[in-house]
């Protein structure tokens, strides 16, 4: 039996609530720092290059994603927990699915969603279908590459991965007349589900759909705290895209300006504040349920979901990614509230 404190918290170190608030960030929950953050900017390197090599398109050159200097690359904040030998397998589905998301914006929405699913079906496949294009050339490589180290966790990360894939780019902003029904679809959108079911894999251990179910409320007030953070901080980014027809524009600012008919910057302040009562929804559940008797492993992925939620919503305030662009109240790092 694995002991939490001897092994789940070995790999990092807390960040104090002192260096979260000096960024502007807003999150409630506890933060740790993989201690290995040069493997994980390795592993984000040999990715990139991987890209390169197969594709040839520069598109490395031009790209922000999981890295960031201040806070740390996403996977060290949102996976500290996982295992030196999990890193590289970790950071290289992230960094290829990041690519992804980017080149895409670039894509007609019908391309963009036939080229996810003949990756769905190279997962499906378990990486040994033929592939036929040198982006499936490079993902087979990634996909061998996850699954040599823990072939059974890490196919069912990538089953999630492969839902995410055939269901992320099939609907329209205009689809939707609540918030609550964007909500739903948004989960599944951002990447959530597979996210949960990464840390199984990162830190080799087993959670079967009853554990998820037996701690939902904690998870999914956590995923729409990941949705609303995402919308309120990429906002800027999507929009600017969009407005230079580039990208498929879906965030949860501009559903409000169509159905509440209310302006710009009050829409985005409520995704704000939708984000931070979500969050605090969660830290309120977590609470309780580490309060109450929890298998060992529910207990560890209680927290683990925990530093994960609050590493996301950190690396969104301070990442290129996000902050290469002027937020609608100036500054997208210095988020008050």
């Amino acid at each position: 039996m694995t002991d939490l404190k001897a092994d789940d918290l070995s790999f990092s170190t807390p960040i104090s609530c002192k260096e979260i608030r000096a960024t502007g960030c807003f999150t409630i929950l506890p933060v740790r720092r993989h201690d290995h953050l040069q493997a994980f900017n390795d592993a984000r390197a040999e990715m990139k290059a991987l890209w390169q090599t197969h594709l040839q398109d520069d598109f490395v050159a031009q790209h922000h994603g999981t890295e960031d200097e201040v806070t740390g690359d996403w996977c060290a904040v949102a996976y500290p927990m996982a295992r030196p030998d999990r890193i590289r397998g970790l950071t290289w589905v992230y960094t290829f699915f990041f690519l992804l998301d980017d080149k895409q914006e670039h894509t007609p929405r019908s391309e963009s969603h036939a080229i996810n699913l003949r990756l769905a079906d190279i997962i499906l496949s378990e990486g040994s279908l033929p592939p036929a294009t040198p982006l499936e050339r490079c993902f087979v490589d990634v996909v061998q590459g996850f699954l040599s180290v823990d072939h059974a966790r890490g196919m069912l990360a990538l089953r999630a991965w492969a839902t995410w894939l055939c269901n992320c780019d099939n609907v329209t902003i205009s689809s939707f007349t609540s918030i609550e029904s964007f909500l739903e679809h948004r989960l599944q959108n951002v990447g959530y589900p597979p996210m949960r079911r990464m840390l199984p894999y990162a830190m080799d251990m087993d959670i079967s759909d009853a554990d998820e179910a037996s701690v939902w409320p904690f998870l999914l007030a956590g995923g729409r705290s990941v949705c609303m953070t995402n919308d309120y901080l990429s906002f800027e980014k999507e929009r600017r895209l969009a407005e230079t027809g580039v990208g498929h524009l879906m965030n949860a600012t501009t559903l409000l300006v169509r159905i509440r008919g209310v302006g710009m910057q009050e829409a985005h302040r409520e995704i704000k504040a939708l984000a931070m009562r979500y969050e605090s929804e969660a830290m309120d559940e977590r609470e309780r349920l580490l309060r109450s008797e929890l298998p060992e492993n529910v207990r560890r992925f209680v927290l683990a979901m925990s530093w994960l939620v609050g590493g996301t919503v950190l690396w969104s305030v301070t990442c290129p990614r996000y902050n290469a662009y002027q937020s609608l109240e100036g500054d997208a790092t210095k988020v008050e509230g």
